[in-house]
């Protein structure tokens, strides 16, 4: 009876451990993609490991790093970057060893399942990787170590790090980040830098002037109302008395607006024959969103313009030097996320440290050797030229990047296209800075990965794999919602009802 007992509470642990936002508190029975049931319960669960050993032959203790090795594009190049990290680390580190555990796909329940199980049987590995993690969840129970005395803020962007802060908490941190706002010519959205949604929808209503200016260039209405909602998402909810208010007038109307606008839009016809274009480098480049973003807001073709720090080009600045080279000196204003008056942080590599850990002095050298160069530049085939795909959220590691660059162009030039294209200055650049450091929002999807149909057939495969389902924006229950209202299943007051009812017995 007794061994029934145990059985049924740590049963009842991993379900607990398992309902978090984005997974199911209880898997319900599917076929994968491959055909194959989906379903597991926790009779089922995989055997926990054997006893792990404490120490390596040679008596260094041994720090255990937890992850996933895929079920995404970004599982799967995070862990790559943890393989490099545990080369360095045990390398440089003549104390501990550092070893990964790999529970494999993310995606699939029972590596979820495998994980919550050893650590309710108190076999929580010293660190995590947490992507496709509940580390919220995690953090609730006290399962998370809070790093805060670990770091001096004054040496980080001071937006991105907030952003990592749970009620003051450091309780993950990524050395890299990728950084998404959106901007629009300032003679359209004044120079405020700050719109309500109401403030948004009256000025659509005046640049509307016909049906081909966009809204968002290559972005359709469904997307952009997802966009909008993962920005506001927190308005309508309080967590702190575990009630919702999606059925109110301000999310309906949310909701109407998105519906009208434009479906798809017509993307810009760019080659190399286009006037902005002549004499400069720049055509070889069309396949990439930046460019094209740029140019639409300019022709007025379209309202926003997305502007991300890049996974792209191998310099994190990139963009903002191409958006300001095309449009020339006209003003821009930044607006964050339509109607969250912030930038988004993505978290590229964030890691968590176990409270329970007997390796906490292993750990936080693990964590401090992420804030180089070395573990964040990517191999390139160009040269001496390395790609540094994530951005530093440390201060003096981008630091160290731009004056590399300098070096490698000469003549102090920061970002070069070739001779008799403008120079991309410093002071622009300090611009670049205050847009990341401003940025405060935390999304759990990398916004900028989302790559538009009109660029699709320009990519590689591995880019075009970056971009996540639309689902992967906002809570399940609301992309369900919205896209059965877009479908025409529901109107805006139903589709709200829906969402509401939903959300809150989620909550």
């Amino acid at each position: 009876m007794k061994k029934i007992s145990f059985i049924l509470i740590v049963s009842i642990l991993i379900a607990l451990l398992a309902g978090c936002e984005g997974q199911p508190a209880a898997p319900t029975p599917s076929v994968g993609e491959f055909g194959t049931p989906d379903l597991i319960t926790p009779s089922e669960t995989p055997s926990l490991q054997e006893d792990r050993q404490e120490q390596t032959e040679d008596g260094k203790p041994i720090l255990y790093i937890g992850a996933f090795s895929d079920g995404s594009y970004d599982i799967a190049q995070a862990y790559s970057r943890l393989e490099n990290a545990v080369r360095i680390f045990n390398v440089r580190n003549t104390v501990f060893e550092a070893q990964i555990i790999d529970y494999g796909d993310a995606s699939a329940p029972e590596a979820l399942y495998r994980l919550n199980a050893e650590i309710v049987s108190g076999k929580m590995p010293d660190m995590l990787l947490t992507l496709g993690m509940p580390t919220d969840r995690y953090a609730s129970l006290g399962l998370l170590y809070d790093m805060g005395d670990w770091l001096d803020s004054s040496e980080y962007f001071t937006g991105p790090l907030e952003s990592m802060r749970t009620e003051g908490k450091l309780y993950e941190v990524s050395p890299g980040i990728t950084v998404t706002g959106f901007y629009g010519l300032s003679s359209n959205l004044g120079s405020a830098g700050e719109l309500s949604l109401d403030e948004l929808y009256a000025v659509w209503e005046r640049f509307h002037t016909d049906d081909k200016k966009a809204f968002i260039e290559g972005f359709s209405n469904e997307l952009i109302c997802l966009l909008l909602i993962s920005s506001v998402e927190s308005q309508f909810v309080d967590e702190s008395t575990s009630t919702c208010n999606f059925d109110g007038p301000e999310f309906i109307k949310l909701l109407e607006f998105c519906k009208k606008l434009p479906d798809e839009t017509e993307a810009l016809n760019l080659d190399a024959d286009n006037p902005d274009l002549q004499g400069s480098p720049m055509y070889q480049f069309l396949s990439l969103p930046d460019i094209f973003y740029a140019i639409s807001v300019k022709k007025g073709e379209s309202l926003l313009a997305m502007m991300s720090s890049s996974r792209v080009w191998g310099i994190p600045f990139a963009p903002h030097a191409l958006m300001t080279l095309i449009l020339d000196g006209k003003d821009v204003t930044f607006i964050g996320i339509p109607g969250a008056d912030s930038a988004s942080v993505y978290m590229e590599f964030p890691v968590a440290v176990s409270a329970n850990s007997p390796n906490l002095d292993g750990a936080k050298d693990f964590i401090d050797r992420l804030w180089t160069l070395e573990f964040m530049y990517r191999g390139s085939s160009m040269g001496d030229k390395v790609d540094l795909v994530m951005l530093p959220l440390k201060c003096e590691v981008l630091d160290d990047f731009v004056q590399n660059e300098i070096k490698r162009n000469e003549e102090d030039r920061l970002f070069y296209l070739g001779d008799g294209f403008k120079t991309y200055t410093l002071a622009e650049f300090e611009e670049f800075l205050e847009f990341i450091n401003e940025a405060r929002l935390p999304v759990r999807t990398p916004i900028a990965s989302y790559i538009p149909p009109y660029s699709r057939s320009n990519l590689t495969a591995a880019a075009e794999n970056q971009a996540p389902p639309f689902s992967s924006f906002i809570n399940p229950i609301i992309a369900e919602e919205v896209q059965a209202f877009f479908a025409g299943a529901r109107d805006a007051v139903q589709a709200a009802e829906h969402i509401q009812s939903r959300y809150s017995i989620y909550l």
